[in-house]
């Protein structure tokens, strides 16, 4: 499904609990900043802890639109460690109005 057409000034939040180890932690920085920096249109804002939700971070995203996230997202290169990143879930959020 082509996500481009949907909607256009996104900012995408990628929440998720962690488990593993603070460099481990950095590690998957990295690997999630990189996706974002091989699509044109799609910046990592960096992550971000959360105060209210069950997750205990976020990547946060600013795209052109949901199919340049859904570019990014295609290029993650990692084995995922359900033990140490037991959930994952992705809002997007339009506007400002």
């Amino acid at each position: 499904m082509n996500l481009g057409l949907m909607v256009n000034n996104v900012l995408v939040m990628a929440s998720f609990k962690w488990r593993g180890t603070a460099t481990e932690l950095e590690d998957l920085d990295k690997i999630y900043k990189k996706c974002a920096e091989n699509v044109d249109g799609c910046e990592f804002k960096g992550r971000y802890s959360s105060w209210q939700t069950p997750y205990n971070w976020a990547y946060l995203y600013k795209v052109d639109d949901m199919g340049k996230f859904q570019k990014a997202m295609q290029s993650v290169d990692f084995d995922r460690d359900y033990n140490k990143l037991p959930a994952f879930v992705v809002e997007f959020w339009s506007g400002p109005f």
